[in-house]
């Protein structure tokens, strides 16, 4: 079996439709019975004290478990701090 990984990246341009995109792409790939997974590293700052949207919706319509995304503010704190490299450690 050839094993292959996708990642969509965004384009930094908000209401592009990104997570609507990935998560249709993730859909069709499970019902063609490959094995998918799903992570969104960092929460988008407009839900700061919300549950990050796209996890969830992953969680309720492919069944998977998405690790939880990292607030925006404290990924900002981090990389005001020159803290960047132990940002990547948390992600990955």
């Amino acid at each position: 079996m050839v094993k292959c990984a996708l990642m969509v990246v965004s384009t930094g341009r908000r209401g592009a439709g990104l997570t609507a995109v990935a998560l249709g792409t993730l859909r069709v790939l499970q019902r063609e019975g490959l094995k998918v997974g799903f992570c969104k590293p960092i929460q988008q700052a407009a839900r700061l004290g919300r549950r990050e949207r796209a996890v969830e919706l992953a969680r309720l319509t492919a069944g998977l478990e998405p690790p939880h995304a990292l607030p925006h503010d404290e990924v900002e704190a981090m990389l005001a701090a020159g803290d960047g490299q132990a940002l990547l450690e948390r992600i990955v």
